[in-house]
């Protein structure tokens, strides 16, 4: 007998050693349970399924894992049906019926797998990147040495210590004077030049 478009698709992915295993499920409620405990890379979602219809397992995957693709596989691919999909929010519509597209398919669950794994990536730098702001933050808040960030000249950051150093009651976060504003006149152009130094990577003095 013919295989099934499951059997197709997996046998495709395996015999082109793709690093992922494609997992299809029969109940809605096991789909929901696999995205919230062990996401695959790429989810692919037969269009004659019954069980599990591409629609409610797509809007699922969208609120479970955002950046999860979904691929409809159907037996044919054309503009109508591609535009139907892709409306419901799939990233492709594919199919297994021949060789053409199955190569079709390979080359998308390489292209979505690839993009999976980047945005996942990204989400994860995201996520320590906030982690080690929001450290670097309470580390500045909790010195009794006076701290301040300086991005291009104007005080972006800084701690109850760096405003008690500059006689201020307090100064508006992300929205402070240019730093030389606090500079005595007559020491404008001394702390021009340093701060010059300092972008170029000058020793002080040289």
């Amino acid at each position: 007998p013919r295989a099934t478009p499951p059997t197709r698709c997996a046998s495709r992915c395996r015999n082109a050693a793709l690093p992922l295993r494609l997992v299809w499920f029969n109940v809605l409620a096991v789909v929901a349970a696999t995205l919230t405990r062990h996401p695959p890379y790429v989810i692919p979602c037969d269009i004659n399924s019954t069980p599990t219809p591409p629609s409610p397992v797509i809007h699922m995957a969208a609120e479970l894992r955002p950046d999860l693709p979904v691929l409809v596989v159907g037996h044919t691919v054309n503009p109508q049906e591609t535009v139907a999909a892709l409306t419901l929010g799939a990233k492709e519509l594919v199919s297994a019926d021949d060789a053409r597209h199955l190569r079709h398919l390979e080359m998308v669950v390489i292209r979505e797998y690839l993009n999976h794994l980047n945005l996942r990536n990204l989400r994860l730098t995201r996520e320590r990147l906030e982690e080690f702001e929001d450290r670097h933050r309470q580390l500045i808040k909790g010195t009794a040495d006076a701290v301040a960030q300086v991005p291009e000249g104007i005080l972006y950051t800084v701690n109850k210590a760096s405003v008690l150093l500059m006689g201020r009651e307090q100064i508006e976060p992300r929205a402070g004077p240019p730093l030389l504003d606090l500079v005595a006149l007559e020491h404008r152009s001394r702390a021009k030049d340093r701060s010059r130094e300092r972008r170029e990577g000058k020793p002080h003095g040289h």
